[in-house]
């Protein structure tokens, strides 16, 4: 596969994956949601108000920070943009 993509597309690939990844980490999320959810039909609101949340559920998961996803952001178009004009 790295013979055949040039650099700006792998580069496109790599950001597409931090974007939306598509390993056991995804499972863990699908997994992690349907935990949230049966804990959250089976709470005591009145011992626990706040709701739980996947990532409840996934001990090893770093959440990013909203200037994180942003910066992440950017660079995704960025490479987008890029990859749309044409060499010269």
């Amino acid at each position: 596969m790295l013979e055949k993509l040039s650099l700006s597309e792998l580069g496109i690939w790599a950001a597409l994956w931090r974007q939306s990844p598509w390993d056991e980490n995804r499972a863990d999320l699908r997994t992690a949601i349907i935990a949230s959810v049966i804990a959250n039909v089976n709470r005591d609101t009145k011992k626990k108000s706040e709701p739980f949340r996947p990532f409840d559920f996934m001990p090893y998961a770093e959440l990013d920070t909203q200037e994180d996803q942003l910066d992440l952001s950017k660079r995704l178009r960025a490479a987008l943009t890029l990859a749309g004009k044409k060499p010269k």
